[in-house]
């Protein structure tokens, strides 16, 4: 009777604390569980918004590239048209001003009617066209500069990045044990160790 006696109270004894230590096990790994989950939260979080913002600015700086581009090519346009209008209004009366002084040279010389006078006329309108031609041929190259340079400045945008967050993927949580079977298991050890103990004192 002592021997069983013993066993019980050691196999409740043993029951009890190996429950307890399950129950604590148990709470202690969900409590670490929790805390990594926070802190993965967190840091996804604050990943997030540094690459919201890091896209934000990205997509400010490409706007304010953008804009300065085609204020420039604006600008050069502008000046490029006014240039040009201010070119061959001096080149028109430049070769108007030749052309009388040759046409006033000629006639006093050769006579308006004469074969060389017309010739001399006329050499001086292939000189204006051939004037106004490269002029023209200038304008188109200039145009040609400055959409290569509009251009350029717009690669200097960057479309092709992009920050991105990885998905929060929350690993498992702990498996739960099975507290009874942790007693049940105290129980038995509990029971043996007492009924050891029993025997030994006769």
């Amino acid at each position: 009777m002592f021997m069983l006696a013993a066993g019980g109270a050691m196999a409740g004894l043993q029951a009890f604390q190996a429950y307890k230590a399950s129950k604590a096990k148990a709470a202690a790994e969900m409590t670490q569980y929790n805390d990594r989950m926070m802190k993965q939260s967190m840091a996804s979080g604050v990943e997030m918004f540094n690459n919201a913002q890091a896209n934000a600015n990205r997509m400010i700086a490409n706007k304010n590239i953008a804009s300065a581009a085609i204020e420039n090519l604006m600008r050069q346009q502008s000046d490029a048209t006014r240039m040009n209008e201010s070119a061959k209004t001096n080149m028109a009366r430049g070769l108007e001003t030749q052309t009388q002084a040759v046409r006033n040279k000629a006639a006093a010389k050769l006579g308006r009617n004469s074969g060389t006078f017309k010739l001399a006329v006329d050499k001086m309108k292939e000189t204006g066209a051939t004037a106004f031609a490269q002029q023209t041929q200038n304008e188109y190259r200039t145009a040609q500069d400055q959409e290569r340079q509009y251009q350029n400045n717009l690669s200097q945008r960057d479309l092709m990045t992009s920050n991105q967050t990885a998905a929060l993927v929350p690993g498992l949580p702990p498996a739960q044990p099975n507290h009874t079977a942790a007693a049940i298991g105290g129980a038995m050890q509990g029971m043996q160790q007492g009924m050891s103990m029993a025997s030994s004192f006769g």
